[in-house]
């Protein structure tokens, strides 16, 4: 704890604690939750569920519009219209989700034709979509380093998820009423964040046309990145599903269920220094760049430790959480896990590029790294199967992170940031030493 401490301020520290306290009572519900359904459901109707949460999670990314990127700064420089911003976002974001929601439809009734089953839980998982359209609120609250609102606001949707999944196996309900969780947990949310915002802004929701054309023009060249991102962050459990099969799916997402536990620790460090850093951007080089080490040298250690201790404890975990059947998830997670650092470092370096505007070369790097998975999972998951997609996902980050960015020339100031970060050098001392 002392060492977080002095990495982060007094207000990102509390900022963060109640991301981390909501977070870890989340971990543990979800966590329950999952466990039970997946001993439920099995392997193959468990990894079909798990496809489905894949394929609305890409069109996701579409119905986002890249504002996630932006909105942050929106919010930090226009405090007084917060009404005009979230309203924009929020219309937006909603003709998005519908569109968006057909095309993941569309799309499941051409690759599932003959999976009726597949094709109806990716149906009512993808109302979600919709659901999914005030998630822009949350960046109000985390640009003010107001994160206890939207941290109460998921732990209140995961709970009444929570409890409608233990309804349905108590009433050992189909499948397909599994598939409308997610969009329960968005319901609730969405409910709590439009009732504080507007509590604590006295404002209301106003779409402006004019804002949505300017808001539109900084977020879309972060799109197709992040639909890149999306892509090689989903397409394992689709290309499992279709070259495998169900079951491979369901070990394979057992890992990724595991392996992402503890990283809402992560999530909520990068929240909170993001206002900071931005801050930061507009005062002197020396301390932007400082704030940037900090942040790359918290998320390695702490991504490195934790990626040892489930490298060491993977099978018992999984035998004792999930049982017999779940043995071959064992091997997929060893390898996942050490993922999980170079993943956040590249959700870190997303501050500094929009800092220094660097957003056009988002296409090249999450392009490539897509591209590099797919081939990477095409190889591999015929012979390997899960095992073999964890392995293409975790070539794949140390690409996007470290080599790709390397052979941009504007991009390697960042990539010199990460490697002084790894090396501690420049961290702790308010100048940096030696480079």
């Amino acid at each position: 704890m002392k060492t977080i401490q002095r990495f982060l301020s007094s207000r990102q520290l509390k900022n963060a604690s109640w991301l981390i306290g909501c977070r870890i009572a989340q971990m543990l519900i979800q966590l329950v939750v999952s466990v039970l359904l997946a001993r439920f459901l099995g392997p193959a109707d468990f990894g079909v569920l798990q496809y489905a949460a894949s394929l609305t999670a890409f069109f996701g990314a579409v119905s986002g519009l890249g504002l996630s990127a932006v909105l942050v700064k929106e919010y930090i420089e226009h405090p007084a219209a917060p009404g005009m911003v979230a309203g924009t976002a929020t219309g937006l974001r909603f003709l998005a989700g519908l569109l968006s929601a057909a095309g993941c439809v569309g799309l499941s009734i051409f690759v599932d034709a003959g999976d009726p089953q597949a094709v109806w839980v990716v149906a009512l998982t993808s109302v979600s979509l919709v659901l999914h359209t005030f998630d822009n609120l949350n960046y109000w609250f985390q640009a003010g380093l107001r994160s206890k609102i939207t941290a109460i606001a998921a732990l209140s949707g995961h709970a009444l998820m929570a409890v409608y999944r233990c309804i349905l196996l108590l009433l050992h309900a189909e499948l397909r009423w599994f598939a409308l969780a997610l969009s329960v947990d968005y319901l609730l949310e969405a409910a709590i964040l439009l009732f504080c915002f507007f509590r604590e802004t006295k404002s209301r929701l106003v779409f402006s046309g004019r804002y949505a054309v300017s808001l539109l023009k900084k977020s879309v060249p972060f799109l197709l990145p992040a639909l890149m991102v999306s892509l090689y962050g989903q397409i394992d459990r689709v290309m499992l599903k279709q070259m495998v099969g169900e079951a491979e799916t369901g070990f394979y997402a057992t890992a990724v269920t595991l392996c992402g536990a503890w990283t809402f620790v992560l999530t909520a460090i990068l929240h909170s220094c993001a206002p900071e850093i931005i801050e930061a951007s507009h005062g002197a080089r020396s301390a932007f760049e400082r704030k940037n080490r900090q942040l790359y040298a918290l998320i390695f250690y702490l991504s490195m430790t934790v990626s040892i201790l489930i490298t060491v404890l993977a099978r018992p975990l999984i035998l004792l959480l999930y049982g017999a059947a779940y043995a071959p998830a064992v091997r997929p997670l060893q390898v996942l896990t050490w993922y999980t650092a170079f993943s956040f470092l590249g959700g870190a370096r997303d501050t500094w590029i929009v800092c220094r505007n660097q957003q056009k070369h988002l296409v090249w790097l999450s392009g490539g790294a897509a591209a590099a998975n797919v081939l990477l999972n095409f190889w591999w998951i015929p012979q390997f199967g899960a095992v073999g997609a964890a392995a293409a996902s975790l070539v794949t980050q140390i690409l996007t992170v470290t080599l790709i960015p390397a052979l941009i020339p504007s991009m390697r100031p960042n990539v010199k940031l990460m490697w002084e970060a790894v090396r501690l050098q420049g961290v702790f001392s308010k100048r940096k030493n030696g480079g």
